[in-house]
Parts: structure tokens; sequence; C-alpha cells
């Protein structure tokens, strides 16, 4: 009998994992274990969440974690040490643009606040903008269908497809002629930015009662 099921789990379990990675990705490689699972299942996969668990940590991945300054065991201040490595590269900032550069390419996304000095991996490409005058109408125009044309036009990869920060520092980005307009598209970019972290405060209090006061365990 164990011998007939155990190619089965093994099936299921490559075919897990690969949906498991796909909404990872989709969702700029910050999903972690909980809301993988609650995905898949909202999805119609129907899979229990210690099995996501599992798999996660079969392949490697995890969900965004807070940055944290690294300890080393020999103190050498002209030594690169990882914490300033992901403050320098990795640390997500309010209003930077996301793109997805491997595997599902050119999906973009504005850094909400309550993503502040989180880290997230090196499948995506962070736009720091020069201000944010400019921030919201940056992510809005990579997320048009002309912007993600722009951004999958440089890419490669045999097996995976990928695209780097040299293909994406190439896409030039218009000016609206009328001011008004682009400082009008700016604007309802970081105003619903700022409705997304006001609907995550909120979210974060409804779980804190469904913990305290409506489940028993």
């Amino acid at each position: 009998m164990h011998h007939d099921r155990e190619p089965e789990r093994k099936k299921r379990d490559k075919a897990l994992i690969e949906e498991i990675k796909r909404v990872w990705k989709e969702n700029f490689c910050v999903y972690g274990v909980r809301k993988i699972w609650r995905q898949l299942n909202r999805e119609g996969i129907k899979v229990a969440r210690c099995t996501v668990e599992r798999l996660m940590k079969h392949i490697g991945i995890q969900g965004v974690v807070r940055g944290r300054r690294c300890k080393t065991t020999v103190s050498n201040p002209k030594a690169v040490h990882h914490g300033d490595r992901i403050k320098k590269q990795l640390e997500l900032n309010e209003n930077m643009t996301l793109i997805t550069c491997s595997g599902t390419i050119g999906k973009v996304s504005l850094v909400p606040r309550h993503w502040e000095h989180w880290s997230a991996s090196q499948h995506i490409i962070r736009v720091v903008p020069a201000n944010n005058d400019i921030a919201g109408y940056i992510c809005v125009f990579l997320a048009t269908d002309y912007g993600r044309e722009l951004i999958t036009r440089f890419t490669y990869g045999s097996v995976v497809d990928e695209i780097d920060n040299r293909h994406v520092f190439q896409i030039p980005f218009p000016l609206l002629k009328s001011a008004d307009v682009q400082a009008e598209i700016n604007h309802l970019a970081l105003h619903a930015n700022e409705l997304r972290y006001q609907a995550y405060q909120v979210e974060q209090e409804a779980l804190t009662v469904m913990n305290d006061e409506v489940l028993f365990t």
C-alpha cells in the first residue's frame, strides 16, 4: 500500500510546488506560508497549510521579512556586512515601484507603507523615484499595456524568462504635455496606495479581534 501511494504524493507535491512558486512570484515574492495557502484555496487548489509550509521549506523560499542588522563574529569596519547590503539592495521603501523580473515578468506594484523597511528577493527590480511628485505616475505608466511591452521586450532565457535592471534603465518614461493631468494621475496612484495601507490596518485589527475574542484556540 505504501509503495502504491508514494508516487501519487510525489506527483502531487511536484504540481503543488509549481503552484506555490507561481503564487509567490506573482505576488512579488513577499507572500509567506499563510497567504500562499489562502490564495491557493481561494483558487480551488485544496491543500493543507502544513503542506504548503513543508514544500516552501523544501524549495527554499519564504515570505518577506523585516530587514535586520546582521552581527558578525569579527568586526571589520571596512568589510561589506549583510545588513548593509540588505539595506542598500533589498530593502523596500514606500512608493518604490516593483517589477517582477524572473518567470512572471512585468507585474508592477507600488510599495505600500506597511512594506516599509521590509526586504524582498532578488527576483524583483526596484525603481526608485526621484520624489513623490513622480512616484505614482511611474508605476501607473509601467502598469499600462504599453509599459508592459517596454518591460518585456528585452526578455531572455531559454527555460525561465528573465530581465534585469539594465533593461529597465533603457525604458523611456514619457512626460505628459499637461502637467495637471500628470499630477492628477500621480495623486490618484499615491492616494490608492495610502488606502491600501489603511485597508491593511483594518485587516490586522480584524485578525486581532478574531484571535482574541472569537477563536477558542
